[in-house]
């Protein structure tokens, strides 16, 4: 077996951007024909029940193909042909699952891109550069879907951006219910909301 440090490593950042779970991922691989190769992706973390628009929600919930691959079945997804493909990624999308609870009430898609391509092979990237990429897509999701709801901060749930007040740094969120909440159970206390009314 090989020694510890001779096996590859990731490094994985999970951060919140305006209600939309990123994860950014650097790793190495080892033993590449070329040498060691440097590599970085990102994913967002996207519910479709959060969005109010219902057609626009199911036409990201892809439906899978399945396809007989080795000794098994590998399920695939046509998410070039969805309106996701059309935002703006590293290199374009190129990665999509998805996940559920059983009962579906809870749904989450898993989608992201890659900075391995000829056209940027031997580029140097760093975790600022690639994050600065992810919140440019998260942005135009977010344009794209300007009603995505926000989770309260205070008494949770999902809302629509309209029916609370998002912090200056777009990180927090908190509904007008988790306002009234806050404001009975801490009567004393300020929240950061205050200074926005």
């Amino acid at each position: 077996m090989k020694k510890l440090e001779e096996h590859n490593r990731k490094s994985v950042w999970s951060i919140q951007y305006k209600g939309i779970g990123i994860e950014i991922q650097h790793f190495s691989i080892k033993d590449f024909p070329s040498g060691t190769k440097d590599c970085w992706t990102y994913y967002l973390y996207i519910s479709p029940d959060r969005i109010p628009d219902k057609k626009l929600a199911e036409e990201i919930w892809l439906k899978p193909k399945y396809e007989k691959w080795c000794s098994g079945v590998l399920a695939s997804y046509d998410y070039y042909n969805c309106w996701l493909s059309g935002l703006e990624w590293h290199g374009g999308i190129t990665y999509y699952v998805k996940w559920s609870s059983g009962d579906e009430k809870m749904r989450i898609i898993k989608a992201g891109c890659d900075f391995q391509h000829f056209s940027d092979e031997g580029q140097h990237y760093d975790v600022e550069y690639v994050l600065m990429e992810a919140t440019h897509t998260s942005d135009e999701f977010l344009s794209r879907v300007p009603d995505y709801k926000r989770h309260c901060g205070t008494i949770g749930g999902y809302w629509l951006p309209s029916e609370g007040i998002v912090s200056e740094d777009g990180e927090q969120f908190i509904s007008q219910k988790g306002q009234e909440w806050a404001k009975e159970k801490y009567p004393d206390t300020a929240g950061w909301w205050e200074a926005k009314q």
